[in-house]
């Protein structure tokens, strides 16, 4: 049973390796989305969603703590 798991396993990684040679832009997108996202989330909202978090005035540095874990 697991070698059929490690089989199907390593089909699907090939598979998605030869779609990310194919097609760097998507494999770009697929990087480039989060770190996006989390440049616009502390640098944009931050002060607004770290007031929240901190209950008052905002720190930017808690915040960044509370998003990334392991961060800081």
């Amino acid at each position: 049973m697991t070698t059929l798991a490690i089989r199907d396993s390593s089909t699907m990684l090939r598979r998605n390796l030869l779609h990310a040679r194919r097609y760097p832009s998507l494999t770009l997108n697929l990087l480039l989305t989060p770190i996006m996202l989390l440049l616009l989330f502390v640098y944009i909202f931050g002060d607004a969603l770290s007031a929240g978090i901190t209950g008052g005035a905002p720190d930017r540095a808690r915040y960044i703590a509370y998003l990334v874990p392991g961060c800081c």
